[in-house]
Formats: structure tokens, C-alpha cells, sequence
């Protein structure tokens, strides 16, 4: 039995739940059953072959809280001799009917060479932080998020996704002037979700400063090495996932020349570090062992 299929759409965003109907007019007592456009905007009928079939799509078509209008003739004529696609069959916006763009990179190297990233949710909230309808990017990372809303409105985007995170702010505020469409010019990004490491040094509770702690990466036989702050803190960020070494220095000589000394089963700490794990190392404690200055 041959088949009619095809699709509905906006641009580049598929329309699914549009009730399309079939009428056989070679044969009035065929009673073809409607169907909804699928979540990829598909329909497909199985029609008895030779005759004549006439597709009917609505002429306005609501999909969340956006109106839809037809832009071509609501009837399409066909012979059902063979498999026929119909193709894309497409909506526009209702008047009064703004529009939202942008598009979401991905990073492919270390230079910030990046390529469109495909499949990302991005939601449009209100100023009370709702949501208010949402979609993913298409192929060339495109997002297009039709609207009534106006004025102080946001863009969500997932904070992690696949096995990349997001490169700044998960939610970015915009302004929006009634019936005018709003194009992002800020540059969504995501690299690779990689691990980090934070911790601190302390003797009791004092924070030592101005250690020197290392990082020796097996991957790369890499090390790096990063002071503590003025709280005794240290992080080691975009650490590539795979085994990583910490190391920490002793004796050490402080500020102001007291010598402190490393406490026995803290000089190296070896982890697995995770894509998007934060590892908080056991702190590394110190203990005085000789006040005076040197």
C-alpha cells in the first residue's frame, strides 16, 4: 500500500501535534483516519493505491502559547500510484508574534576553535525566572524561540551538557521590545567538562600562605605549581580527566620566617579526577617546628 508523508515546520524548528487530515477522492466511503505531526514534525498515511488523496493541513495552528498561520495552500493534490513525500510543509508566525535567536558553540581545541553545537536545550523565562517555552539548537547550533513576551526576559542554558560544560553564565537576561525580533550577540560556549581540584593548608587554625603546591598530571608527565592565598587556599582548575598527583613542599618558611613543617602521610596525594569533578583534597596540615626567624 503506498504511503504520503512529510513534514510541517518554522524555519528550522519542526511543528509536532498539527492535526492533518486525508480525504479519498476516488473512493468517498474511505474514511482516512487524521494524524498529529510527530515530535519531529512528521505525518505519514496509508492510502490505497491509484487513487486520488487530498492532504489538508489548518490554516492556524497554536504550539505552546504561539500562533502559527499557513503559508501555502491548505490542500495538496496527489496520486497515490507510488510512495510520495510532500516534504516540508511550512508555518509562520502569527502578526504580533516576536521572535528570540542566538546560537551555542562548541570548543574543539585548545586555540578556541569551536564548531555549532547541535541538541542544546535553551528555555525562555519570564522576569520571575518561569519558564516560558524552550528548544534545542539545530545543526548550525541555531536556537530560534518564538514569543509574545516582552520587556526583561532570560535565556537558560544546562550547565553541563554531553560531557562539555558551559563556558560562563547559565542564565543571560535580555530586554525585548514588543513585536521585534531579538538577535544574542553574546556567545554561548562549551569546552570539555573537565575536573579541578581545591583545597587548603593549614596549622590549626591558622592558614599558611604563599605555599607552593603541585599538580603532576601522568597524561601529560605535566606539573604546575600554584601559591595558597591569604586563606591558605589552592585550585588547580581544567585539569584534563585521568590520574593526577598532589604534591606539597616541606619544610615551609612563612611570611614572616617561622618554619613550618609538613605532618607525616600529607606530602603526596594521588586522584582520579572525573570530567566535571571537584575533588576536594583532605587538607594538608602543617605543624610549627621552629619559631624563629631565620
Amino acid at each position: 500500500m503506498p504511503q504520503i508523508r512529510g513534514t510541517a515546520g518554522f524555519g528550522n524548528q519542526v511543528l509536532p501535534g498539527i492535526l492533518v487530515t486525508a480525504s479519498d477522492r476516488t473512493d468517498a466511503q474511505n474514511n482516512i483516519q487524521p494524524v498529529f505531526t510527530d515530535g519531529l514534525g512528521e505525518y505519514l498515511f496509508d492510502v490505497p493505491a491509484g487513487h486520488e488523496i487530498v492532504v489538508t493541513f489548518p490554516t492556524r495552528f497554536q504550539f505552546v502559547a504561539t500562533q502559527f498561520l499557513l503559508r501555502g495552500p491548505a490542500d495538496i493534490h496527489c496520486q497515490s500510484d507510488q510512495d510520495t513525500d510532500l516534504r516540508l510543509t511550512l508555518y509562520e508566525e502569527a502578526p504580533g508574534i516576536g521572535r528570540i535567536t542566538g546560537s551555542v558553540q562548541l570548543e574543539v581545541d585548545q586555540a578556541g576553535g569551536t564548531r555549532p553545537y547541535e541538541g542544546v536545550p535553551v528555555e525562555l523565562l519570564d522576569d520571575q525566572q518561569r519558564v516560558l517555552s524552550q528548544t534545542t539548537t539545530d545543526a548550525q547550533g541555531g536556537f530560534l524561540i518564538p514569543t509574545r513576551a516582552h520587556g526583561v526576559l532570560s535565556l537558560r542554558f544546562k550547565q553541563s551538557w554531553g560531557n562539555y560544560a558551559l563556558r560562563g553564565a547559565e542564565t543571560i537576561g535580555i530586554s525585548v521590545r514588543p513585536d521585534a525580533p531579538f538577535a544574542l550577540r553574546q556567545q554561548v560556549v562549551y569546552g570539555l567538562d573537565r575536573g579541578r581540584i581545591v583545597g587548603t593548608i593549614m596549622s590549626g587554625n591558622q592558614p599558611l600562605a604563599a605555599v607552593l603546591v603541585e599538580t603532576f598530571i601522568y597524561a601529560t608527565n605535566l606539573t604546575v605549581r600554584q601559591p595558597t592565598d591569604r586563606q591558605g587556599r589552592y585550585e588547580f582548575l581544567d585539569l584534563s580527566p585521568g590520574r593526577i598527583e598532589l604534591r606539597f613542599p616541606s619544610p615551609v618558611v612563612d611570611a614572616a620566617g617561622n618554619v613550618w613543617e609538613l605532618m607525616p602521610g600529607y606530602a603526596k596525594q594521588i586522584w582520579d579526577v572525573a570530567p566535571g569533578q571537584i575533588v576536594i583534597s583532605a587538607r594538608a596540615t602543617h605543624h610549627q617546628l621552629d619559631r624563629k626567624r631565620r
